[in-house]
């Protein structure tokens, strides 16, 4: 005897996988999402890149600046994690105390601030977002496809990195790209412009790749373990492979 399912459960299972296909989209590309806008979040309120990148530089013995790399790095990471509300340093130049930056630079570096403020934004939705659909694919039992999901989701991520890559290294050093990115007026004279060069650019890029790199494996790792056969190793291995 045969058994034909009715329209009505052909309707349910359709609108099943059709659930089940957004759902693996959504995870596909908010995974990315979160690890890139957290990894630039990072970097860029850190002080130890600024740091790194100054002493690399020699940014304080070259332009003179009567601070040291560490007093700079620490202020550009206060301002940008809201600890200094003003983007202004004073520092002894030749006997006399100065401002060592002027208001058009306190703009740009205020823009780009905000430019970090918008992308955590996302990156903590894009998070609530992923731990959201991976509870709800766990729950349904769907290991497969939450599988599926971070295996699209690495492959958009390897796409993202690599056309941001292109474009930002291929244009480092245009001053109408750093114009576009923080809404301003970047002139080539101005000590902003000195510090922050094509080589700043290329070590952010390659950071910025590691940090998000580092937080798309961690997650993958978190799932691979929720969905791995309880006391079946060989069974992780395959999942790891899939």
């Amino acid at each position: 005897m045969k058994f034909y399912k009715t329209s009505g459960q052909g309707q349910a299972e359709f609108t099943q996988g059709v659930m089940q296909k957004l759902v693996m989209i959504a995870l596909a590309v908010v995974v990315p999402v979160c690890s890139i806008f957290g990894a630039v979040n990072i970097l860029f309120r850190i002080p130890d890149f600024y740091r790194y990148e100054f002493d690399r530089a020699e940014v304080t013995n070259s332009l003179d600046l009567g601070i040291d790399s560490t007093v700079l790095g620490s202020f550009f990471s206060k301002f940008m994690l809201h600890s200094e509300s003003s983007f202004s340093l004073i520092a002894e130049f030749e006997g006399t105390k100065r401002e060592l930056f002027n208001q058009a630079e306190a703009a740009l570096v205020g823009n780009f601030r905000v430019l970090l403020d918008v992308l955590l934004i996302f990156a903590i939705a894009a998070l609530l977002i992923t731990i959201f659909l991976i509870a709800i694919m766990q729950f349904n039992k769907m290991a497969k496809a939450l599988r599926r999901a971070l295996n699209i989701g690495l492959v958009i991520y390897v796409a993202a990195i690599a056309a941001l890559a292109v474009y930002f290294n291929v244009y480092s050093g245009d001053v109408a790209l750093k114009n576009s990115l923080l809404d301003g007026s970047f002139k080539g004279d101005d000590l902003l412009q000195q510090m922050f060069d094509e080589r700043f650019t290329l070590d952010a890029t390659v950071v910025i790749v590691v940090i998000s790199f580092i937080i798309m494996m961690i997650v993958r790792y978190i799932v691979w373990r929720m969905t791995a056969q309880k006391g079946v190793f060989s069974e992780g291995l395959r999942g790891i492979a899939e």
